[in-house]
């Protein structure tokens, strides 16, 4: 099992956790306020979309949160969904625009993945 060291913004505090992800089966897995989570899903990005959601006090402070990241199915299908394209509108994806999604990143970052996905369909529509 692999990990990552995410920050989070949680009330007032922020502080660091640690993240733990593995592709065999594919799940993420959390300890917060003493209490493990873990989440399972298709992909990486899935699993982390799922515990955010369920988690709406917590800000994740990383790329696999910010408002113009999302996996393409290629990425999804190679990389387990631990990379995807930082989009912009009007741009089509470039190998360089693939990220990790638990580097840290702290400028656009929403707290609903469905915002994500309403602006990969916004990118879509504006190639």
């Amino acid at each position: 099992m692999k990990s990552a060291e995410i920050k989070i913004i949680r009330g007032n505090s922020k502080n660091k956790i640690n993240l733990f992800y593995d592709d065999n089966p594919i799940m993420i897995e959390i300890n917060l306020d003493g209490h493990k989570i873990s989440r399972t899903g298709n992909d990486l990005f899935e699993c982390f979309s799922t515990l955010r959601a369920e988690l709406p006090d917590v800000k994740f402070l990383c790329k696999g949160a910010k408002l113009n990241v999302y996996p393409s199915r290629m990425t999804s299908q190679m990389a387990g969904g631990l990379l995807a394209y930082e989009l912009t509108l009007g741009k089509q994806a470039l190998r360089e625009s693939l990220v990790n999604i638990f580097d840290p990143e702290e400028e656009n970052i929403v707290q609903n993945p469905d915002e994500q996905k309403d602006y990969f369909m916004k990118w879509i529509n504006s190639l």
